[in-house]
């Protein structure tokens, strides 16, 4: 009797809620039973798009690493589009289990494996992401036509503006502190291009009581952060919007349309020459970061951020804590004192993990394909920050890989790398 396993996936927390999931599954114990198969686990998926590849969903990719055991001999689904729509995502699972002789069985479609039947896979596949891109092209084709007549539909509503009934943007009249809110966008620009700086200007929003979230139509407004952050005044300041000229980019080209302008074109564009003398010149050498993204603070929850130090005769490279960035925390007293973890360390111990874990890392010869080795092994790496003495920090990385493994490591000082002459 062959072994099988029941793959179901959800797009939606409505389907949840309506037990959709529950539905593809008992379809597919009525074809496991009329086939006198084993069924060796059942894998669900909920509230994720069958545009995500099949390995990127959590019950996806522990349905795959059970089928690269060879112990699963069919994979069953109540449609093929609950496994993906995309065709090369299914036909490339296929090839990398030919050895196993898996199958796919569904319901509607029958038996489909990669051997016998790959014609009537690429036939419904195709078919199933034709139907989400047409769907797809439809919505964006009637946002497009709004967006055309000059409605408001490009997610949060910017500081400063309303939405009038009809979806158009209109400045705010929201009382903040005393002025209005577009008024006090407004001020924001004119103390950029007088020589204020993104963190005086985050320090005094905040301190007006200004709300830093996000808002949206509907009178909706998230709060996704406690503070104004200098990098949120910087992208308002770089938006050409404020300056009565925004540009919407669709699939089907960019649209351009005028809106209420909240500042003058002369005070926009002195407020982009004075971010610029603000930044200064990077002098910094570019680096590529192995692990870039999958750094975490253990203490503030923050991504850890490549930075280059330098001093006298030493230069080195090292992964920050962006908790401890004033364009995230403006207060100093509010920033994350993680230790910084020197960047070629770090990478070493953790790309010594993945040659043991991947048979084509032996082989990578460039960034490219090392960054894609550590993509499918590491999930998550986690700085702990303990303090030695007064002077002095450990940091604790505990690395995480796909395969359960863990590895945990301790990193005190390092030599510092000299300055190339």
């Amino acid at each position: 009797m062959p072994n099988v396993v029941i793959y179901a996936r959800v797009s939606t927390d409505l389907q949840k809620i309506r037990g959709s999931a529950e539905s593809q599954i008992a379809t597919c114990r009525r074809l496991i039973a009329a086939r006198s198969a084993t069924l060796l686990g059942v894998f669900v998926d909920e509230a994720i798009s069958g545009s995500v590849p099949l390995r990127k969903r959590p019950s996806g990719r522990r349905m795959l690493q059970l089928c690269a055991t060879g112990a699963v001999n069919a994979v069953v689904v109540a449609r093929l589009d609950r496994l993906s729509r995309r065709l090369d995502d299914v036909t490339g699972e296929l090839n990398r289990f030919s050895g196993f002789g898996l199958e796919i069985w569904s319901v509607p479609e029958g038996d489909v494996s990669h051997a016998r039947n790959i014609t009537l896979l690429a036939q419904a596949m195709q078919f199933a992401e034709l139907e989400i891109q047409t769907l797809t092209d439809r919505m964006m084709r009637g946002r497009d036509h709004a967006a055309q007549l000059g409605k408001w539909t490009n997610g949060p509503v910017p500081f400063g503006y309303d939405l009038d009934d009809l979806g158009y943007l209109m400045p705010s009249a929201r009382n903040v502190a005393g002025e209005t809110e577009a008024d006090l966008a407004r001020s924001v620009f004119m103390a950029i291009a007088n020589g204020s700086s993104t963190v005086a200007e985050a320090r005094r929003v905040q301190a007006l009581g200004a709300l830093p979230g996000r808002r949206y139509s509907g009178r909706i407004a998230i709060a996704n952060s406690a503070h104004w952050t200098p990098s949120r005044v910087n992208a308002m300041i770089k938006n050409p919007l404020y300056a009565g000229v925004h540009e919407f980019s669709s699939r089907f080209g960019a649209i351009t349309r005028p809106v209420p302008p909240l500042v003058d074109q002369t005070t926009w564009d002195a407020a982009q020459r004075q971010l610029t003398l603000n930044r200064g010149r990077d002098v910094q050498p570019a680096r590529e970061y192995l692990l870039r993204g999958l750094v975490f603070c253990g203490a503030c929850g923050c991504r850890f951020g490549g930075t280059r130090q330098s001093s006298g005769n030493w230069v080195d490279y090292y992964y920050r804590c962006n908790g401890d960035l004033g364009a995230v925390n403006p207060e100093p007293v509010d920033r994350c004192r993680a230790k910084h973890v020197p960047a070629v360390w770090l990478e070493d111990v953790v790309w010594q993990r993945c040659v043991g874990l991947d048979a084509m890392a032996a082989s990578c010869d460039g960034f490219a394909s090392r960054r894609a080795v550590v993509e499918r092994q590491v999930r998550r790496v986690t700085v702990h920050t303990t303090r030695i003495n007064e002077r002095s920090k450990a940091a604790i990385v505990d690395v995480a890989f796909a395969d359960g493994s863990r590895l945990v490591q301790e990193i005190r000082r390092r030599p510092r790398s000299k300055r190339a002459s």
